[in-house]
């Protein structure tokens, strides 16, 4: 991939997430919370943005997050900041390492 040069001069790597809430474009915190929760399965990275609605309610992504985080916790999931041995990786779209 384009970026994969540009993220290993800096010592990145790139992770892909599978839940989204799309906080970028609901408006409303539960609905986003909801559906993260059904989409939700061990080992998932799950996308929120920081930000995007900051200016006109700078409460919202906060929200969205505690409702997830409540919603996930009740369901007996922890969530963590995963180690990069944590992750699969991928060269040429062929995976190199399994969790």
């Amino acid at each position: 991939m384009f970026v994969h040069p540009g993220l290993a001069d800096r010592g990145l790597g790139l992770i892909g997430w599978a839940v989204r809430g799309r906080d970028a474009v609901q408006g409303d915190a539960i609905r986003v919370a909801e559906r993260i929760e059904k989409g939700a399965r061990p080992g998932a990275i799950i996308l929120l943005h920081d930000g995007h609605a900051a200016a006109r309610d700078p409460g919202f992504g906060p929200h969205c997050l505690e409702l997830t985080l409540q919603r996930l916790t009740a369901r007996g999931y922890r969530c963590i900041i995963p180690q990069s041995d944590q992750l699969r990786t991928r060269a040429g779209g062929k995976q190199k390492a399994d969790c």
